[in-house]
């Protein structure tokens, strides 16, 4: 099991949220979180949502998510407080956006520091 999936299951054991009931509540397809595959980006993203949706003035923290570093929570951004007056398919479908474009990043950063570690071990090899 991915440590992702395994993050997201801590969550909502947490929190006291039934798989089913997260599942019914992200769009997340049941049975994802307990395959031995990874996670895909669009469960990621659903999952940030939901926690956003259900949060109490904390948010899951993305660098415990995915980097496994400090607390499971994190103050509630004020400027990510959902507007009433604004749709909330709309708001939903910009929510998944900005957090797609935060995976990005955090995927473009992670390959490029793998790439960086695979010439370094190069490097080393071609030195002895």
């Amino acid at each position: 099991m991915s440590r992702i999936k395994s993050k997201i299951l801590e969550y909502l054991k947490d929190k006291g949220i039934k798989e089913s009931e997260f599942n019914k509540g992200s769009g997340v397809v049941r049975g994802v979180l307990k395959s031995s595959s990874g996670i895909s980006e669009d469960n990621i993203a659903r999952f940030i949502a939901y926690d956003l949706e259900n949060n109490n003035g904390m948010r899951v923290s993305l660098d415990w998510l995915i980097r496994d570093e400090g607390p499971m929570y994190e103050p509630l951004d004020r400027h990510s407080v959902q507007d009433p007056r604004e749709p909330y398919g709309k708001l939903q479908e910009e929510k998944l956006e900005k957090v797609l474009d935060h995976l990005g990043n955090i995927t473009e950063s992670f390959a490029k520091a793998l790439q960086d570690s695979s010439e370094a071990i190069k490097g080393i090899k071609e030195d002895k």
